[in-house]
């Protein structure tokens, strides 16, 4: 998703899967739970498969990855836990928090078609 359109795949991923699933009768508490994991889980495969590819080619900078780490792990401890103890409609809202300022951003901006280059005139 992110190269095709410039954002996250869970912006997209996120609300389609909830609205399947309620579609198709899931229990309603565990909705937002379900969608945002299922998203989530799909990016960690993604995000291994490009490490792995990225740690052959050497392409690794780990005294980066170090500077980032402990940020890292606290970040994703935070989220599962605050995750874990939020009900369905806290999710909800923090979600649509979250994506209503980057849907005004996408709407409002300039086309990305001025950053691709001239096409070779003919000769």
């Amino acid at each position: 998703m992110a190269s095709l359109l410039g954002i996250g795949g869970g912006i997209i991923a996120v609300p389609v899967t909830y609205f399947t699933l309620m579609y198709f009768g899931y229990p309603q508490e565990k909705l937002m739970h379900t969608a945002v994991s299922t998203s989530l889980a799909s990016t960690v495969i993604t995000a291994f498969g490009a490490s792995v590819s990225h740690l052959r080619k050497k392409s690794i900078r780990f005294d980066a990855l170090k500077a980032i780490a402990i940020g890292l792990i606290f970040g994703c401890s935070f989220g599962v836990f605050l995750a874990f103890h939020l009900g369905n409609a806290s999710l909800r809202y923090i979600f649509g928090t979250a994506v209503l300022p980057l849907s005004v951003y996408f709407l409002s901006r300039n086309s990305p078609t001025h950053i691709l280059p001239q096409s070779p005139t003919s000769p």
